[in-house]
């Protein structure tokens, strides 16, 4: 004699475990449209509102659209008018500001390009625009890259940061003279300094940034560790005379435009900067520029350009129209948002075939075996 099937009272076929899969089933599709709402952690990058205004305020520094006033508040500045085009870059807005700047400081390309370190920022802008490096204003830039180190850039670890720079980013070989030169500013903590001043963040942090592009080279490498380490041990722990208070930053001269810089060496470097991106974005003005002191209460063009560079998440190795552009999600793309929706939608949609199939065989259990 042949047993009958075993059944359970929930109904026909529906047994226990088939009862608790189909519950399980629709608990678990259940959860998907909570897990679907949960957005992954911010990265580096402060948020486009803040990069935005940055580049608003700044761009309506230039004067005429086209460049930016020097330290003396009179003289149009070409460096100044180089880190803030860079800036707006960066930021991917005020396009025909950019353009004016690009083709101003081409225009004075052959007064300001006197030495390797001149030649170091107007390469990388050229660069970052896609201008032609080999006649910028008439200047063969890489050719002034080239050039023997002069008086001005030998011990100047600033210059010689942005030389290296200029030239990874140029196609250019470095040479080891350049190299040694830049190492030979570092002290034994990590620090990079002008020798009649002592070590400076600023530097220190521009230096860090250039020796990570040359990963091939242990020394460059050993250098470069020992820098990011040392900004990472000097932020302001405690108080003092250029930390009025404690937070993820660095107590200079311009604590938000040394931020700027820092952020972009310790992101190359692959260290964590939330910390740091939401320290400087809390140094914003009202009008959308950041000031070169805490507590002055008013924007500084300077400081403005470095900071907005280092909260747009890009740097100096890199900033450039193309990265900007293709970064940015194209027109017809609904982006990361409208895809969460959809999943969302189609979440919540099964679950709710989910709760229909276990209603369903509840109703069964309900009524019994039919004949």
């Amino acid at each position: 004699m042949t047993a009958a099937p075993r059944t359970s009272k929930e109904g026909p076929g529906m047994t226990l475990r088939t009862k608790a899969a189909a519950v399980a089933l629709a608990a678990g599709l259940l959860m998907a449209p909570m897990a679907a709402i949960v957005t992954p952690a911010a990265s580096y990058g402060a948020p486009d509102e803040a990069v935005t205004r940055a580049a608003d305020w700044l761009g309506q520094q230039f004067t005429d659209g086209q460049y930016l006033i020097g330290f003396d508040g009179v003289t149009p500045d070409p460096t100044y008018t180089i880190d803030g085009t860079l800036a707006l870059v960066s930021a991917s807005t005020q396009a025909e500001t950019v353009d004016s700047a690009v083709a101003w400081v081409t225009s004075q390309a052959a007064g300001f390009v006197t030495n390797p370190a001149s030649a170091a920022r107007a390469a990388i802008l050229a660069d970052a625009v896609g201008a032609d490096v080999l006649n910028f204003g008439g200047v063969d830039l890489v050719a002034q890259l080239q050039a023997p180190l002069d008086e001005s850039t030998f011990a100047n670890p600033y210059g010689l940061a942005m030389l290296v720079i200029a030239l990874e980013r140029t196609d250019t070989a470095v040479p080891q003279s350049v190299l040694d030169a830049l190492l030979a500013t570092q002290d034994a903590q990590g620090a990079f300094g002008f020798p009649e001043f002592g070590v400076d963040i600023d530097s220190t942090a521009l230096a860090a940034l250039a020796l990570g592009l040359l990963k091939d080279n242990e020394q460059a490498s050993q250098a470069n560790q020992k820098a990011v380490d040392w900004l990472v041990a000097n932020q302001c722990t405690q108080t003092s005379q250029m930390c009025p208070t404690t937070g993820a930053y660095w107590g200079s001269y311009s604590p938000a435009n040394t931020a700027g810089l820092a952020i972009q060496a310790l992101r190359q470097a692959g260290v964590d900067v939330s910390a740091q991106v939401d320290w400087l974005v809390g140094q914003q003005q009202p009008d959308g520029g950041f000031p070169a002191a805490i507590g002055a209460g008013y924007s500084d063009a300077y400081a403005t350009a470095q900071a907005t560079l280092g909260l747009s998440g890009a740097d100096l190795t890199n900033v450039s129209k193309t990265t900007v552009d293709a970064s940015a999600p194209p027109a017809s793309d609904p982006g990361p948002a409208a895809g969460n929706q959809t999943g969302l939608i189609v979440a919540v949609a099964v679950g709710v075939v989910a709760i229909g199939v276990v209603v369903y065989y509840l109703r069964v259990r309900r009524r019994g075996p039919q004949a």
